[in-house]
Formats: structure tokens, sequence, C-alpha cells
């Protein structure tokens, strides 16, 4: 009885991934729950950019996920590397961190960047992508335990992004 009983709360806490679409925010992702949202003003280099923040974290999942995204004035080609090292730095420094790694990466001919930061007393991982797709920033960021970094889950939320035209 006890090993059925373990069995049924193991499936119950077990997150089941579906399909979210946002259509104004011309996205969908897999998620694990149903996110909450929340939008958020953000001063920048460029006045003040409004964003949109969605994010999913239960205490029966190892993950907390988040997505943002906001509209910034269109960004010239030759200014593209210093608009995503301002936006990684204020990430990092955001949450007193330390920059693992940042590899340069795109989505189907966008330009992004993929990160790693290491913060809470080295407790914590933060694995992120930004996308700069048209003016539009998408910020797809997993946190997780250090122990848990290079979880499936991971990946499955970070490479499930999909751009809607």
């Amino acid at each position: 009885m006890k090993t059925l009983t373990f069995l049924l709360l193991a499936f119950l806490i077990v997150p089941t991934w579906s399909e979210f679409k946002d259509l104004e925010g011309k996205f969908q992702i897999l998620v694990p729950m149903k996110p909450s949202f929340k939008n958020l003003s953000v001063n920048s280099e460029y006045g003040i950019i409004e964003s949109k923040v969605l994010t999913m974290y239960s205490d029966s999942n190892i993950n907390q996920y988040l997505l943002g995204y906001a509209d910034y004035p269109l960004i010239k080609s030759e200014k593209i590397n210093d608009f995503f090292k301002s936006r990684i730095i204020g990430a990092v420094n955001n949450i007193h961190g330390k920059l693992l790694s940042e590899e340069i990466v795109n989505y189907k001919n966008y330009p992004g960047r993929k990160i790693r930061v290491l913060w809470k007393n080295g407790e914590l991982v933060n694995n992120a992508i930004f996308y700069l797709v048209n003016n539009r920033l998408f910020i797809l960021q997993v946190t997780t335990s250090i122990s848990n970094d290079f979880n499936k889950d991971i990946y499955r939320f970070l490479n499930s992004f999909t751009y809607i035209e």
C-alpha cells in the first residue's frame, strides 16, 4: 500500500508540460504549469521600457522558469553586441552573480546570447537565453540549484521557444 501511495503522489507532483501561446507577446513555449504574469517598468539607457514577465514555480519542481519580453527602439546592427552586453551585465549585477559562460546564438537568423550565471553564494545557477526579434527582446531563464544544473527540463523550456510572426 505504501508503494502505491508513493507512486500516486509521485505522479501527481510531476509537472505536465503543455504548450502556452501568447498572441500579444507573439510567442509560444512549453511550460510545466500555468504561468503567472507581471507587468514591469524598467529604467534603461533607452528610457522607461515596459515589459511583461511570466513565471512558473512550484515546490514540486526543482526549477523556476521565467520568460520576459520588452520592446526596444530599433537597434542598429553594429550596436547589437553593445545591446546584449548591457543586458547581460545588468542581469548579472541585478542578482550579484558571476557570469560563468556566454555564447552567441541565434533564433531563425535573429541574434541572441546564451549565458550561465552563478549566484546566491554558489547555491543557484541561471541558464538564460536572450533573443532580439525585430525590436522585441525575449529573455528565457531557468533558475535551479547548482546540484540540479543541466537537468533536462531546463533545455525543454529554453529550446521550446517559438516566435509567432
